[in-house]
């Protein structure tokens, strides 16, 4: 351990300053503007030892702007440029670190359908700038609801280094990505350990600024993948640097639709895999804009990504015959391997046609007609078929269940979405989840081609 502190150790103080959560009896002001918040153990001309979060910490002279205790300020070494506002901490860690449980087994669960914690928000809430910045702090910096009721557990074989490059083959035992991508993310009841695994981390990266970095970034997804919890996403992501997407869905989510179009249009076009900002836009309800961007994405190369898009831009719009020839659009299009993976070719190829076949069927549709039973129909996915069993009585739909899929990332789209259906009792203006869009997708193909095959 080094005598002084570099700025990633400085970074990580001010981001585990608040674990805690107690009152504080000092504050110091460093000369990069990172604030540090704790009880001053010594002061002599080298600088200051701070107890921070239960760890003591080191602070040179030199370092140090001023420090505020008992109401007095100083200032310790002068600067001209002015202090930003301190960066709001992280959700608190364990002060202690916990011993691994029982070791994940290397095959994960079957995959609940069970959403882990509710959205913390959603898009019929309208906030203000102030009030979301406002939300962001207040959830950023606060346990989440979950968080006593949970527990760190995770194979001792995991290599708690977490590289950013790792070595050998894939391996999810060995691997925190990995074991992330295969056992955490497709397991809802593993979540919530995967959460504080990555807390943990975190805390153990916190003298490396790239490694905290990525944690903060794979916090941010999780908590917007996983848990749709919004402010939480935002707080990581943006303590991250990370200036994407993910951080304007976060604000359309939270109610500012302001916000989130300042951003968008920050980023300019589509640069996406997916389409993922053309979709957005067409989700507030901004369709030329996201036509407009679908074109464009189709002139920089990728035509197939950019129609399909557009195809549900104008489906989730209502505007069932311009999706159709969008839809169709894709399908004419010729693959070239030198600008999209071929993968993702056949995948985009077949989601536009199972897209067609279900917009086919929606102006048929009548529940009044439709027999009472149970129908099944599937349609292709992300990594191919999910099935869909919709059952209706009395022209109501009383239950819509994926009973079989290969997903492995479906995210939180499987309760999500059938429980749309179930609301609105249609398949039409239902909102693909933004994390797993693909899935979603194909269960409301699947259950619109289920629902029609059981019409009198």
């Amino acid at each position: 351990m080094r005598s002084s502190v570099s700025s990633r150790t400085l970074l990580a103080a001010a981001l585990l300053a608040c674990c805690a959560g107690s009152a504080w009896s000092a504050e110091l002001v460093l000369t990069n503007g990172i604030r540090v918040k704790g009880t001053i153990a010594k002061e002599d001309a080298n600088g200051f030892d701070v107890d921070v979060g239960g760890a003591q910490m080191h602070f040179d002279r030199a370092k140090v702007y001023t420090v505020s205790d008992q109401g007095k300020v100083r200032v310790i070494t002068p600067k001209e440029v002015a202090v930003p506002p301190p960066p709001p901490p992280p959700p608190p860690t364990a002060t202690k670190a916990e011993p691994p449980a029982t070791p994940a087994k290397s095959e994960p669960p079957p995959p609940a359908q069970t959403q882990t914690a509710p959205p913390s928000a959603t898009k019929t809430v309208t906030r203000t700038r102030a009030e979301v910045e406002a939300l962001i702090k207040k959830e950023g910096t606060s346990k989440p609801p979950w968080w006593d009721q949970s527990r760190l557990n995770y194979p001792q074989s995991l290599d708690m280094t977490w590289p950013l490059k790792p070595n050998g083959g894939w391996n999810n035992q060995v691997n925190v990505g990995q074991y992330i991508w295969d056992i955490v993310n497709p397991n809802p009841d593993r979540w919530l350990e995967g959460l504080r695994l990555v807390h943990h981390l975190m805390q153990t990266h916190a003298n490396d600024a790239e490694l905290l970095k990525r944690d903060l970034r794979t916090l941010g997804s999780m908590y917007h993948n996983l848990m749709e919890d919004y402010p939480r996403a935002a707080w990581f992501w943006r303590n991250a640097g990370a200036n994407h997407e993910g951080v304007a869905d976060c604000y359309w989510k939270m109610g500012c639709k302001e916000m989130a179009v300042e951003l968008l249009k920050q980023l300019g076009n589509d640069d996406t895999r997916h389409g993922t900002i053309i979709k957005l836009w067409a989700d507030m309800g901004e369709l030329d804009t996201a036509l407009r961007l679908a074109e464009a994405k189709a002139k920089d190369g990728r035509p197939e990504v950019a129609y399909l898009a557009a195809g549900e831009a104008c489906r989730k719009a209502g505007q069932f015959k311009r999706a159709l020839d969008f839809f169709q659009r894709v399908l004419a299009v010729q693959q070239n391997d030198t600008q999209t993976r071929q993968n993702d070719f056949k995948q985009t190829y077949e989601r536009a046609k199972a897209s067609i076949e279900a917009i086919q069927v929606y102006e048929m549709l009548d529940l009044a007609k439709v027999r009472d039973g149970t129908y099944s129909s599937d349609s292709y996915g992300y990594s191919g078929q999910v099935f869909v069993d919709v059952t209706v009585q009395r022209g109501k739909i009383t239950d819509v269940k994926v009973p079989r899929h290969t997903e492995r990332q479906f995210y939180g789209a499987l309760d999500n979405t059938t429980k749309q259906i179930l609301d609105k009792q249609s398949v039409k203006d239902i909102d693909t989840f933004s994390s797993a869009t693909i899935t979603s997708e194909a269960i409301v193909n699947a259950a619109a081609k289920a629902l029609a095959s059981g019409m009198k």
